[in-house]
């Protein structure tokens, strides 16, 4: 039987995507996960089984949000 495909509300705290969603949504690519992965440096996964893992919509906001500052402040560093 096909999977049903159910619409998702981005805005909900609830709502969960696969790393290659969470990959496709934010234009990275799968080496440049598996690079952040093997650092560390990728947001909280919750893991459903030993082999699938999920990104809550939260912890990917989060994790960008963090990334975003880092980034604006390494900018206005490198510009003064």
């Amino acid at each position: 039987m096909p999977r049903k495909s159910v619409a998702v509300n981005p805005d909900d705290d609830r709502a969960a995507q696969t790393v290659g969603e969470f990959c496709a949504e934010n234009k990275i690519s799968i080496s440049t996960w598996q690079r952040l992965r093997q650092r560390g440096d990728t947001p909280r996964l919750t893991w459903i089984t030993a082999d699938k893992a999920i990104i809550r919509r939260h912890h990917g906001r989060e994790w960008l949000d963090a990334r975003a500052s880092t980034s604006s402040r390494n900018h206005r560093d490198n510009t003064a």
